[in-house]
């Protein structure tokens, strides 16, 4: 049975672990493109290397399929160590795959949240977070400029809408419940 007090991070999308792969696949259809163009142009290799051609068919096989693993496994880390967090007190982002960091943002210091949606985006059905943090003079170590914004990158739609909300539900309760000093109401 899962412990309430225990939260854990959310990932953002199968969508965004297939770009977290795509982003690294470079490599994998260079090195694809590059055998097939060397294979295919007429004259690249004079004819007493053919035979040492065909022996190097399995060699760059392997080679693909050992890149494209390489760039899977890569993806799938860069994914599992990246997700979000809307706790009660906090905002947290984690990511990095060799060195981890892990962001938290309390809500008093969120400003706006937004979502924007470029055409790919669109086409794709994900979305970017853009928060806007606004900092404070007595909490240098926090902030080091008056505003700033984090943006993540690659969200399910349905998702950013929902991290959204929660969101804007907790930070809107903190600014209800902060000011204390308010006067009764009926006194003015």
């Amino acid at each position: 049975m899962e412990n309430k007090n225990q939260q854990q991070y959310q990932h953002l999308g199968r969508k965004t672990f297939f770009l977290f792969v795509m982003k690294r696949s470079y490599l994998a259809f260079f090195s694809l493109a590059a055998a097939i163009a060397l294979a295919t142009i007429p004259g690249a290799f004079p004819s007493e290397y053919g035979k040492y051609l065909l022996m190097a068919v399995p060699f760059a096989t392997a080679f693909f399929v050992f890149v494209c693993l390489i760039t899977f496994l890569a993806g799938w880390l860069e994914y599992n160590n990246y997700g979000v967090l809307v706790s009660e007190d906090s905002f947290k982002i984690k990511r990095g795959m060799v060195r981890t960091e892990e962001i938290g943002i309390p809500y008093r210091y969120i400003k706006q949240v937004k979502i924007n949606r470029n055409l790919t985006n669109q086409m794709m059905g994900l979305s970017d977070i853009t928060i806007c943090v606004m900092g404070d003079n007595d909490d240098a170590q926090f902030m080091t400029s008056d505003q700033s914004e984090i943006v993540i990158t690659w969200v399910d739609k349905d998702l950013a809408v929902e991290i959204q909300d929660n969101i804007l539900k907790k930070s809107e309760v903190e600014k209800v419940n902060m000011p204390q000093w308010a006067a009764p109401q009926g006194k003015i």
